[in-house]
C-alpha cells in the first residue's frame, strides 16, 4: 500500500512539473512599447578608474573608486511621451584607494520625480537616459539591466574609465 502512494504522488508530481506554461520562457523584443513602464531599481555597481600623471618620471597616480548601491526606493517611470521620472532614493557605499590608502563613504541618492529625457535604440539595444547610452540586456517582461561605460584621456595624458551596471525590475 505504501508503494501505491509513493508511485501516485510520484505521477501527480510529473504531471504538474511537465504542464508548466510554455510561456515562462518567452524573449520580450526590447522595444519603446514594451519599455513602457514603471521599474523599481534592484542593484547598483560603478568602478571608476583615474590615472594621474604628476611628473613624467614617475608611474601615473591611479585613484579607484567602487560605489555599491543598498537600500533601494527609486522608481523608473518610462512614458510614452519620451520622458522618464525617478521617483525615490537609494544609499551608495563607496570606496575610494589610492596608493596604499583607502576610505569609506556613505551617502544617499534622492530623486523627488525628477523628469529626465530617453530613447531606445531597437536595433543597437541601446537606450539613451539624458545623453547616456546603456546597453540593455536581459530585457524581458520581468525587467532588464542597463550598462554603461566611458573612457576619457585628457589634453595632459590623464586617463579615466567608468562603468556601472544597474538591474530594473517591473
Amino acid at each position: 500500500m505504501k508503494n501505491l502512494k509513493f508511485i501516485a504522488i510520484l505521477v501527480l508530481a510529473v504531471v504538474f512539473t511537465s504542464c508548466s506554461s510554455d510561456d515562462d520562457n518567452v524573449n520580450t523584443i526590447f522595444s519603446k512599447e514594451n519599455l513602457i513602464g514603471i521599474y523599481q531599481l534592484k542593484s547598483f555597481n560603478s568602478v571608476e578608474e583615474k590615472y594621474t600623471i604628476i611628473d613624467e618620471d614617475f608611474d601615473p597616480i591611479k585613484t579607484t573608486k567602487t560605489s555599491e548601491g543598498d537600500t533601494f526606493n527609486l522608481t523608473y517611470d518610462f512614458a510614452e511621451n519620451n520622458e522618464v521620472t525617478l521617483n525615490g532614493n537609494f544609499i551608495i557605499e563607496q570606496i575610494k584607494e589610492q596608493g596604499n590608502n583607502s576610505a569609506d563613504s556613505t551617502y544617499i541618492v534622492n530623486y523627488n520625480n525628477e523628469v529626465l529625457s530617453y530613447s531606445v535604440n531597437e536595433d543597437d539595444k541601446t537606450l539613451t537616459i539624458d545623453d547616456l547610452e546603456y546597453e540593455v540586456r536581459g530585457f524581458d517582461e520581468n525587467g532588464f539591466e542597463l550598462r554603461h561605460s566611458k573612457e576619457t584621456i585628457d589634453e595632459n595624458g590623464n586617463t579615466q574609465t567608468y562603468s556601472e551596471k544597474m538591474r530594473f525590475q517591473r
